[in-house]
């Protein structure tokens, strides 16, 4: 009896080896050829596949899979009639991408158990789940493929997987999640191996993925009613570039990460691959979210990456020098090239972006986000050259043809201060702070990248800043504290707000903040 609530309570407390332990220990005593004299009340085959039952759920939270399964199998022998073991190894087998043995075990499960209506829940969500191949290309992901592979697999049909030549341990990783793996040798065509990937898919849906992707599977409620849905046939997530151990949010954008197979499509591109969409196609916008973390590398490895992508693009361009897209891609990768000297590309990014403005009509659909991102790239490129005029001219035009694009409506504040306009630069931040608390990402319809949708922090520290120009104490405490309410450890604003209180006669405040 003590091994049986051993096993029980060390579990419920998150203890898994101790309950592993525990279990053994019980039914090491309860299959004793003796047993027939022992008073214990638990040693009953109902008891007993309880406790098989619990020790397959602390082997899976422990990770082994293989003997958690074992587990819950010898629970069903046990005893055919109890739900639970079933429910768990579904719920296991589902995970382990055996969808068709999942099936197998409930159909028994409804025949002998007593309660069967989560058995049939669960059957109907598996039999109504939809038919999704998730594609991928890799090549020596094996620190961040894990964590991709972990989001995904519960829920996808197949997972279809194309190596471009991996020399650590990536295949093995995608062959233990399940994966189908083909082998293709990089020919420095990312739509070329994307493409491939496409080929190898037999689900209804396709749906694209990288290994520094996580799909946020809390979101699934959102996204597969609408890939259920019969008229549904491309359908748009929400891209979120993380950064650090705490995963804060620095830039967003809508992309088209699932079409139905039968559509045909496929990607053109050597580098940043564009999908090509029929004339006329309907794109269902879906508030699930897509956690990026490929810019949160090392030094090395982010240099590693931008030139590849640079010579990806410098070649794509010597061949095709008046596409718009990748004219974008290439003035982006020169603002993000060196981040510590923005003046350093300036002049290059003003003649890329130019160009793609040239080549682009804001009123043709398929041409409006790069449009409107290049007169952007412009508006902070003149900005960080100094030519704060035309810094202010591209921003607006911008802003005219998109009234609530983030990144240009607090560039106006940055511009207004640097002209001393601190008056309107005030306006202009406060505009910011309006339209962010306004905008939500899910319902973007501009395939755009937001570089600035949470900068509150900059916003409200320029207003701090400002307000005490101004010699305005009380606003200036405002929106320090506002600051630092967001960003903790932002050690102007400390700074400024302990003068600030120091000032005003408020020692203990300012010591704190000091």
């Amino acid at each position: 009896d003590l091994w049986f609530a051993a096993t029980y309570v060390h579990l419920s407390l998150r203890d898994y080896d101790k309950s592993i332990d525990a279990a053994r220990n019980y039914l090491r005593f309860a299959n004793r050829s003796d047993k027939e004299t022992l008073p214990d009340y638990a040693v009953s085959p109902q008891h007993q596949s309880q406790v098989l039952n619990m020790y397959g759920a602390a082997c899976r939270e422990a990770g082994d899979e293989d003997r958690a399964e074992a587990g819950f199998c010898a629970a069903i022998e046990t005893d055919p009639r109890n739900h639970l073991p079933f429910l768990n190894l579904v719920n296991l087998l589902i995970h382990r991408g055996k969808t068709a043995q999942a099936r197998e075990v409930i159909d028994i499960g409804l025949q002998y158990c007593r309660q069967v209506t989560e058995l049939r829940l669960l059957r109907k969500n598996i039999d109504e789940r939809p038919d999704i191949s998730a594609c991928m290309i890799v090549k020596d992901e094996e620190e961040l493929l894990p964590g991709c592979l972990e989001s995904i697999r519960d829920w996808v049909s197949e997972i279809i997987i194309v190596d471009t030549g991996s020399t650590d341990r990536t295949v093995e990783i995608a062959e233990a999640y399940g994966a189908k793996v083909f082998h293709q040798p990089w020919e420095g065509n990312f739509s070329k191996h994307r493409n491939y990937s496409l080929e190898q898919a037999t689900g209804e849906w396709v749906f694209i993925i990288d290994a520094d992707e996580r799909l946020v599977t809390e979101d699934l409620p959102k996204l597969l009613p609408v890939l259920r849905h019969p008229d549904s046939r491309i359908v748009s997530v929400n891209v979120f570039n993380v950064y650090g151990r705490d995963e804060e949010t620095t830039t967003f954008l809508p992309s088209i990460r699932f079409f139905r197979r039968e559509l045909n499509l496929r990607y053109e591109g050597i580098v940043h691959n564009l999908l090509k969409l029929p004339e006329g196609a309907k794109v269902v916008r879906t508030g699930a979210r897509i956690k990026h973390l490929g810019y949160d590398l090392s030094k090395e490895k982010m240099r590693k990456k931008i030139e590849r992508s640079r010579a990806l693009l410098e070649k794509q361009l010597a061949e095709d020098p008046d596409n718009a897209f990748a004219l974008f891609n290439y003035a982006q990768l020169l603002r993000g090239e060196d981040e510590d000297n923005p003046v350093k590309n300036a002049d290059l990014i003003i003649q890329t972006a130019a160009r793609a403005v040239e080549l682009t009509d804001p009123d043709n659909l398929k041409q409006r986000h790069i449009h409107i991102m290049c007169l952007n790239q412009l508006a902070w490129a003149y900005f960080y050259k100094g030519e704060y005029g035309e810094a202010m001219r591209y921003a607006e035009l911008a802003l005219d043809i998109k009234p609530n694009y983030l990144d240009p409506l607090l560039l106006r504040g940055h511009i207004l201060v640097q002209a001393g306009r601190h008056d309107e630069a005030a306006v202009a931040y406060r505009e910011y702070l309006q339209e962010q608390a306004r905008y939500d990402a899910t319902r973007e319809t501009d395939n755009i990248i937001v570089a600035h949708i949470d900068s509150r922090v900059n916003a409200h520290y320029a207003l701090g800043m400002i307000a005490e120009m101004r010699e305005d104490k009380e606003t200036a405490i405002h929106h320090y504290k506002e600051t630092l309410a967001l960003q903790p450890d932002y050690l102007e604003a400390n700074a400024r707000l302990g003068r600030v209180c120091f000032d005003e006669g408020d020692l203990t405040a300012a010591e704190r903040y000091f």
